[in-house]
Order: C-alpha cells, then sequence, then structure tokens
C-alpha cells in the first residue's frame, strides 16, 4: 500500500506553468490527484486508528479520556468523518506508540 501510495503522490508533484504541454496534466487534474489522496490518507488513518486502539485492548471512550478528547470527535476520526489537528495526532501517536508516519500511512512501521 506504501508503495502504491508514494507513487501517486509523485505522479501529483507540482509543475511550473511554464512547463505544461498538451500531454501535461490540467490544473483540476492535478487538484483532482491531490484531493484523492488526502482521502487515501483519511481513509488508511481511520483503519490504523481503529486497529491500534484494538490492540492496546481499550475501547474509544478510554482511548478519548486518555488523549483528552471527546469519544464523540475519536468515533468520527474512526470513521473517517472526520480530520483531527496535528495537535491531537501528536496526542494520538504518543498514546498508541507508533509515529504520525505511521498513523497517516507513509510508513509501514
Amino acid at each position: 500500500m506504501q508503495k502504491a501510495f508514494v507513487q501517486r503522490a509523485a505522479e501529483c508533484r507540482p509543475y511550473n506553468a511554464k512547463e505544461l504541454s498538451p500531454q501535461s496534466p490540467s490544473r483540476f487534474e492535478l487538484v483532482l490527484c491531490g484531493y484523492n489522496l488526502i482521502m487515501e490518507v483519511i481513509e488508511i488513518f481511520a483503519e490504523r486508528l481503529v486497529e491500534k486502539i484494538g490492540e492496546r485492548g481499550i475501547g474509544q471512550s478510554e482511548f478519548a479520556r486518555r488523549v483528552g478528547i471527546s469519544r464523540n470527535n475519536i468515533n468520527k476520526y474512526c470513521l473517517g468523518r472526520r480530520r483531527p489537528t496535528i495537535d491531537t495526532v501528536v496526542l494520538m501517536c504518543k498514546e498508541l506508540g507508533v509515529s504520525a508516519d505511521y498513523l497517516l500511512g507513509l510508513k509501514d512501521y
């Protein structure tokens, strides 16, 4: 999964408007590609969050208490319906004992 994600991210690289050719992706295609990458990160984040909370043997309510945010927000993160702030990601990573790169799907360990 990680290799495919990194490859798609490379395909969405920024471009110089002077270098555009008829074969170059349109701005719309680049925006769409970026949107798809964000949606994939949210999906991976949700899957890994659920997995790691389960591995800890605690429920969402207990995890929310330990991290200091509402259970409702944890539930939305686990369903991919809400995106946490960077501060919240850091707190969750510390509690789960994983890196942000792992939780966001940038690394598989």
